[in-house]
């Protein structure tokens, strides 16, 4: 009789107790693999600016405007430089008091090159005329795309390597890719700058010419694969 109430018991416990895992979810390892290179930037940019105080407003603007515009005559001689973005801006002036006596009005341009020595050139030319406001690096597109394919191929590459190795040490006789996902140096946050390598200096301390240099980036591919082992 014990038998029989055992057998009972047991049919009675859910069958999901008892199913066994789908087989498209049995022996699925998931992994990732990851290529970096380091790649120069290429494509340089520089802010320069002009900030005029007077009075009136008008005599301000006006010579931030002059300024500008014999920038704008020299970047003529140099067509590998190109003009990113031009502003103007204007703001009151106070005394120490609190009170206005004057405005400060300034004139901002951006100017980008993918040669640093005409971009260096542009500057010191414009010295005098012009104030450095920034300087800044990075890798142009251009340059990704010609490395992406070299970066996609080795992290395949590793990839089969590292599922072959998986299913070795398994024990398996054989593996199948059940999901694929590949990041390209060309989606956001896989560009990763070396804020640490200089990108503009000067020459001596006896000169104020800058000499621009190029800095450096890491470029990552990386995948994320699922494989199924095959036992049989």
């Amino acid at each position: 009789m014990r038998l029989r109430y055992l057998s009972l018991a047991l049919l009675a416990l859910p069958v999901a107790a008892f199913s066994a895992e789908p087989v498209e979810k049995q022996n699925v390892v998931s992994f990732s693999v990851d290529v970096e290179k380091e790649i120069s930037h290429d494509l340089l940019k520089a802010s320069l600016f002009t900030q005029i105080e007077k009075k009136d407003l008008v005599t301000a603007n006006n010579e931030v405007s002059n300024n500008i515009n014999r920038a704008f005559d020299i970047l003529k001689a140099y067509p590998d430089v190109i003009l990113r973005d031009n502003s103007r801006s204007s703001q009151v002036r106070y005394d120490d008091k609190g009170k206005q006596n004057g405005w400060i009005a300034r004139g901002q341009i951006v100017l980008q090159s993918e040669n640093p020595d005409s971009l260096s050139k542009v500057i010191n030319v414009l010295n005098g005329i012009l104030a450095i406001d920034y300087m800044d690096s990075q890798v142009s597109s251009a340059a990704i795309s010609q490395v992406e394919d070299e970066m996609i191929q080795q992290a395949l590459e590793r990839l089969a390597h590292k599922a072959k190795l998986i299913q070795q040490s398994l024990g398996a006789k054989g593996y199948k890719i059940v999901d694929l996902n590949i990041r390209t140096p060309m989606e956001g946050g896989y560009v990763v700058g070396r804020p640490y390598v200089a990108m503009a200096k000067m020459a001596s301390p006896t000169t104020s010419d800058v000499q621009l240099n190029n800095g450096k980036a890491n470029i990552h591919t990386s995948i994320e694969a699922k494989i199924q082992l095959i036992q049989e």
